[in-house]
């Protein structure tokens, strides 16, 4: 397969994974989850990160990125629900 098709699949499986609706219990979780990964991020320096720790936070981070979370939080903190 060559590289642009791979892009693009690639492209379609984010656009597919991000929700255009989020309830109200699934906004809290991701929520408690941004804000996990917020202050882990600032309060354990990477030097004394493990790999397991490293990994798993950037996972978190890119579920958030991936998934929608960040665009309808911007817009529900806006009012524009």
């Amino acid at each position: 397969m060559n590289e642009k098709k791979k892009e693009e699949e690639k492209k379609t499986k984010k656009d597919n994974m991000k929700k255009r609706k989020w309830t109200s219990e699934e906004n809290k979780l991701a929520s408690m989850l941004a804000w996990v990964c917020c202050h882990a991020d600032e309060d354990c320096p990477s030097e004394y990160r493990t790999k397991h720790f490293r990994e798993h936070l950037k996972e978190a981070v890119d579920y958030l990125e991936n998934s929608g979370w960040y665009d309808y939080n911007q817009i529900y903190k806006s009012g524009n629900k």
